[in-house]
């Protein structure tokens, strides 16, 4: 029995899915020695959190030769950005289940505990629970996000790479979340009615070397609508590609994204669109989430800026929703792994 990403030849089962790979084995990739293929797939489960009041990265990731975790909460009034991050030598300290909808994401190492657990109560659920230090004390998550089919239809793409690879990517946005974070004394209760989230779970033999720019955000439009966005460039198909939107739990595929902004100044603003012309936003950036690694042959620049989108979006034989100041972030990464 081949996983869900393969048909019965072996051969990757490229295309759009909503739900339908839950199991992601890489194992049985007949491309891949069996040496090669625990250093060379990538693993990770991110989950995002976005409210008025603050913004949540959480992630997991199991890159073969490293496994690494992040968790930070961006106080969106004073910016005061607040973060653990660890890694660990062929990802020993990471976990990440080989499927989508039912399984979990831990990472555990000394003080820092971050777990990611999903399709809870017969998939109803997703739990974010952090208990982490960081300089601004002791980092504490617990979420819980809408899971269902109703709360975000899921976005799965099984896609080339272009050095003739594979990889799996599985996207959600716009779910609303409820809990709490604390930062030290500070706490932040997140309200269900204005606090929305998003999920990446990856897996795949990516390319040595690969770089992306990348686009979330969760809000309500001005006219009430519960919003959820993902875009990613470069895509390497015209057709198999992760960018899509989430109106009130419905998913829309897009076409190819935009990002245009400094290098050099990667705060200052953002322009974030479609070539279609559906999406045209503008992204304020109000602080950022940076990283460089460099474990050997594994090398990472990451920067996240956390910010602010206002715009229109322009779905076909609909009215444009209009977006004012909901909170997202922006991705600018360059890896070898």
């Amino acid at each position: 029995m081949k996983s869900d990403l393969l048909r019965e030849d072996g051969t990757p089962a490229f295309g759009l899915y909503t739900g339908e790979i839950a199991d992601v084995t890489l194992n049985e990739y007949p491309k891949l020695s069996s040496f090669l293929k625990p250093i060379r797939s990538k693993k990770w489960r991110f989950s995002g959190i976005f409210s008025p009041e603050i913004v949540c990265g959480v992630a997991v990731v199991d890159a073969g030769y490293v496994g690494s975790c992040f968790a930070y909460a961006f106080d969106m009034e004073t910016r005061q950005l607040s973060e653990y991050r660890a890694t660990s030598p062929f990802s020993l300290a990471s976990r990440i289940s080989d499927n989508t909808l039912v399984g979990e994401a831990v990472y555990k190492h000394g003080l820092g505990q971050v777990a990611l657990k999903y399709g809870l109560e017969d998939g109803k659920y997703s739990n974010i629970e952090v208990m982490a230090p960081t300089a601004d004390g002791q980092l504490e998550i617990n979420a819980r996000m809408d899971d269902t089919k109703e709360g975000s239809v899921p976005h799965q793409v099984v896609f080339a790479t272009p050095k003739g690879s594979f990889a799996f990517t599985h996207k959600t946005a716009g779910m609303t979340v409820s809990g709490q974070v604390k930062v030290g004394d500070k706490v932040y209760d997140l309200d269900s009615a204005t606090t929305f989230g998003g999920v990446d779970h990856t897996a795949g033999y990516h390319d040595y070397r690969w770089e992306w720019r990348w686009a979330s955000l969760g809000g309500l439009s001005k006219c009430g609508k519960r919003v959820g966005l993902n875009l990613v460039d470069p895509i390497h198909h015209p057709t198999i590609q992760e960018n899509a939107l989430w109106i009130d739990g419905e998913r829309f595929p897009l076409g190819r994204a935009e990002f245009i902004f400094d290098r050099q100044s990667i705060l200052d603003p953002w322009e974030v669109s479609t070539t279609s012309g559906i999406v045209k936003l503008h992204f304020k950036p109000l602080g950022q989430r940076s990283e460089t690694l460099n474990a050997g042959i594994i090398k990472s620049q990451f920067a996240q800026p956390v910010g602010l989108y206002s715009g229109e979006i322009h779905l076909p034989d609909r009215e444009p929703i209009v977006l004012e100041n909901i909170p997202g972030v922006v991705e600018n990464h360059d890896a070898k792994w």
